[in-house]
């Protein structure tokens, strides 16, 4: 879920059970999420990349729905644990790998971000969106459900809140804005409160 200097604390995380942001499924928003790509977007095909895909939930979802999809984790047991709940589902590709640093791949229609951007401190979310730009085609789509409002004090995090001004001072310059919907979350425990539905284009 994080930077490769960071993948020991992550991957403690997982070994220990401090996965709060795993649903045990798709997120409650997919189906809406969805209905933004096919409308708003034109994409109801295509190949998509999950980064911090986790037990692959979403990803898994988005295949199951006729997506190509390749998701990715730095923490091998988070990816090991995925194949083993969706590895036989058609279209649907895991690996594990740093967001900093992937190996070569084809481009990609859609980024879907859940859980990824938002457990980045500020010094790493420019190059993040970089390197997710990167693996965009021309007139791509980053789509993501982002923390709106968190329980928690910015020295706290991760997750980090991510408002709509900040969001759109990393990603003005290469995308335009396509939708920003904040939703309350009903999810329990609340240490998040509001989760934004958003996509861009790529330029």
């Amino acid at each position: 879920m994080e930077h490769q200097s960071n993948k020991a604390e992550w991957a403690k995380r997982w070994k220990v059970g401090q996965t709060g942001w795993d649903l045990g499924g798709g997120h409650p928003l997919m189906p809406t999420l969805l209905r933004r790509l096919k409308v708003e977007a034109h994409q109801s095909t295509g190949r998509v990349l999950v980064p911090g895909c986790g037990l692959a939930h979403d990803a898994a979802y988005l295949a199951k729905v006729g997506y190509a999809v390749h998701g990715f984790d730095i923490v091998e047991q988070a990816i090991e644990q995925a194949e083993e709940a969706y590895g036989a589902i058609k279209n649907l590709t895991l690996s594990t790998a740093d967001a900093f640093q992937l190996p070569a791949m084809d481009p990609f229609d859609i980024v879907f971000d859940r859980a990824m951007l938002c457990a980045l401190p500020k010094d790493l979310r420019v190059a993040y969106i970089k390197s997710m730009q990167d693996q965009l085609n021309p007139g791509g789509f980053f789509a993501g459900i982002l923390f709106a409002k968190v329980n928690l004090r910015p020295d706290q995090g991760p997750p980090f809140a991510l408002s709509e001004s900040a969001v759109g001072d990393l990603f003005r310059g290469g995308f335009r804005l396509v939708t920003w919907e904040t939703f309350p979350n009903h999810e329990e425990p609340k240490v998040v409160e509001e989760e934004s539905l958003v996509i861009w284009q790529k330029k």
